[in-house]
């Protein structure tokens, strides 16, 4: 099981920095932004070998599941506050 950032988010950000630098923001300037976006990654091969059971409400809220890629994880895109 994994929990963290949203790489994707964090990117979307990088890229809103560099826009404002390019655009003659000074660096010191720009507010340090924390991140908002948390996915959560469960190997279901690895819980299955450790006897564990997940509930299959908690396994329908997956965004991505193993139907859809090639290895046994299931994505959760939480969204913090």
């Amino acid at each position: 099981m994994s929990y963290g950032t949203a790489n994707y988010d964090l990117h979307r950000r990088a890229m809103s920095y560099i826009d404002r630098i390019l655009r003659g923001a000074k660096p010191g300037d720009l507010l340090v932004q924390y991140p908002t976006k948390f996915d959560l990654a469960i190997n279901l091969k690895i819980a299955k070998a450790l006897g564990l059971t997940l509930s299959p409400t908690l396994l329908a809220g997956a965004d991505e599941g193993p139907k859809r890629r090639s290895w046994d994880v299931c994505y959760f895109a939480a969204v913090g506050g």
